[in-house]
């Protein structure tokens, strides 16, 4: 039987017997869920900011790069980078309100970021 590996391990969570076991049950039977429902509820909090704050990171880094390349009228690339821009300051919303993020179209992520509350 092929037992898929998840990214943590069961030493870096510092879980007792009756969890590393859960654990390795969640591994066999390839749901990624059951394992996740063992994690600290505050290790996930933290890990969320992190990846938000990564997702702002990145776009503010597009959105200046795109500035500077219309300063230099490079406008087509420019535009991609303000597209990119755009797109990852979305998913750092939606990835606040907790939500899988899938996908590149701006429509969508808008379409998606509006029922999650962006005004």
């Amino acid at each position: 039987m092929l037992i898929k590996t998840f990214r943590w391990s069961a030493d870096t969570c510092r879980l007792d017997r009756r969890a590393k076991r859960m654990i390795f049950i969640a591994k066999i039977f390839h749901t990624k869920e059951h394992y996740e429902r063992l994690i600290d509820p505050k290790r996930k909090r933290k890990e969320l900011r992190r990846q938000v704050a990564e997702w702002m990171k990145r776009a503010e880094h597009d959105l200046s790069v795109g500035e500077d390349l219309a300063k230099r009228s490079w406008y087509p690339d420019a535009c991609f980078f303000a597209q990119q821009a755009a797109e990852k300051a979305l998913k750092a919303f939606l990835r606040s309100r907790g939500a899988v993020i899938r996908g590149h179209r701006i429509e969508d992520l808008l379409e998606h970021s509006a029922r999650c509350g962006l005004p």
